[in-house]
């Protein structure tokens, strides 16, 4: 497929849209933003605010914030079903973070216009979409996931096949309530060793070959690279938001199946009272920006 659409270029979305510009594919891109249609353009790439104009695309990438959001960019009166005409149906990537009921019931709608559905989401944060060096947990039918499967090995050098549809969401779901809070505490313990006046670097060394392994400790100057941009407070704003998201859709999740996660369930609190000027300044205390 080279005829892709891509809708949402936020924060991630836009790196990802990016590194598809750089595997020459014929990019379409769908934006509220004109400011950010406008950096497309001047890319060389197709830009629009409405997502019925990505109609004729062979498939097309939702990286959208929520669910509302989704469901309009699909089913609203510029979504992509209004511009559906009698010619081929274009393949629908989600790579949001989603609640799996939503992806089941969207899908099931969808197919009521002849339009198949994956979902992909992705984890890895700005840096690593550019890079195209996401992870990213795919659900669907294996005919619909074979069809993706080029346009997600350019966005991510992981692509984890996890099940029917939804199930990418699950996967995601349980990746993010152990990702974030380790993040959280990433931050606070990163600030504590600052303020002993311990080298970033060395205690990373020695929690990467320790008990205190996790994403954040393989590697000092990525790390750092990646809490500088969550640092800036706007995007420390969207982040809070989004890791709120996630955790209460954790919580979510939990409560479908009955499992009580009383840690969830505190550290869902202790974000939901973060305030965007204080994460900033954490994550900028250790960062060097």
């Amino acid at each position: 497929m080279t005829d892709v659409g891509f809708v949402g270029a936020g924060n991630i979305g836009g790196p990802m849209a990016q590194t598809l510009l750089r595997g020459h594919l014929n990019l379409k891109l769908c934006d509220f933003s004109e400011s950010v249609r406008q950096q497309f353009r001047e890319l060389g790439c197709q830009a629009t605010d409405k997502a019925s104009e990505l109609a004729e695309c062979e498939a097309i990438v939702f990286m959208v914030n929520t669910a509302e959001q989704l469901l309009d960019a699909l089913f609203g009166p510029t979504g992509l079903v209004a511009g559906l005409g009698d010619g081929p149906r274009p393949l629908v990537i989600v790579t949001s973070t989603i609640f799996p009921a939503i992806i089941e019931d969207i899908s099931a709608k969808l197919a009521e216009s002849d339009v198949r559905m994956i979902d992909a989401p992705v984890s890895g944060g700005p840096i690593p979409a550019a890079q195209g060096d996401l992870t990213i947990m795919v659900g669907g039918d294996p005919a619909d996931v074979e069809k993706a499967m080029p346009i997600l090995q350019l966005l991510g050098s992981r692509v984890i096949v996890c099940g029917t549809l939804g199930a990418g969401q699950r996967v995601k779901i349980i990746n993010n309530l152990v990702g974030i809070t380790n993040q959280l505490l990433m931050a606070e313990a990163l600030e504590l060793a600052n303020r002993c006046g311990l080298d970033g670097r060395c205690l990373l060394s020695a929690m990467d070959n320790s008990s205190g392994r996790n994403f954040w400790s393989r590697d000092w100057d990525l790390t750092r690279a990646q809490y500088a941009e969550y640092a800036q407070v706007a995007d420390a704003g969207l982040y809070v938001e989004r890791s709120t998201k996630d955790l209460s859709l954790a919580l979510k999740l939990a409560g479908t199946v009955s499992v009580s996660m009383p840690l969830l369930e505190a550290a869902a609190i202790a974000t939901g009272r973060m305030e965007n000027r204080e994460t900033s300044d954490r994550f900028r205390s250790f960062c060097g920006d």
